[in-house]
């Protein structure tokens, strides 16, 4: 799926940014989870079209098979490599504030600053945002509270042996096979198959 999804979101940036006169650019990386609680790692890139406006787009969207600081910034040079964009200036990079992409010793900005010490590093604006927001909401108690309560409703349907059967028994009547083989792992498919049983 992600090799489809690369091919689509290749194409989209090739046409529009080597039309750009401009030969610089800045990346954002971001670790994620799917569906399928597989690490990936999405790139974008934002650079200055041929109308002088601000584009960001898709660059990439690749399994992780490792989440530590190696795979990181070697998924990203490859990208990198294969997008043919070494030969254009790289002068920016944001991530989120873990310490794999922005640690000062083995961080992933540190290593792309040791190839591009010229580049400007930031920590993602929204990612910021949802810190300060986090740090917000636990200084008001009523908040915690129901967070806390939420949290725990969706630990108790997680783990609850009954749930699961009528997950696996829903998975089975649609003919769904499970890919991985964690309890419960395939939820939002077979909760989107419940209605179509009861």
């Amino acid at each position: 799926m992600y090799s489809a999804l690369n091919h689509v979101v290749q194409d989209e940036m090739q046409t529009d940014f080597w039309a750009s006169p401009f030969p610089f650019f800045a990346l954002e990386a971001d670790k994620a989870t799917d569906a399928e609680n597989t690490s990936i790692l999405i790139i974008y890139i934002r650079y200055l079209s041929s109308l002088h406006e601000v584009t960001s787009r898709f660059l990439a969207v690749l399994e992780l098979t490792n989440i530590g600081t190696d795979s990181i910034y070697n998924t990203i040079h490859s990208v990198m490599a294969d997008r043919g964009l070494f030969d254009v200036d790289l002068v920016g990079l944001a991530t989120d504030g873990a310490n794999a992409m922005v640690g000062i010793k083995t961080g992933v900005a540190t290593k792309v600053k040791e190839e591009c010490p010229w580049i400007i590093t930031s920590h993602c604006l929204a990612h910021r945002l949802q810190s300060a927001a986090e740090k917000a909401a636990n200084q008001v108690l009523y908040l915690v509270k129901y967070i806390s309560v939420l949290n725990q409703f969706a630990k108790s349907l997680k783990y609850s042996p009954k749930l699961c059967q009528v997950l696996e028994e829903n998975k089975a009547l649609h003919g769904e096979k499970s890919k991985k083989s964690s309890k419960c792992s395939s939820h939002d498919g077979s909760l989107l198959m419940i209605p179509s049983k009861h």
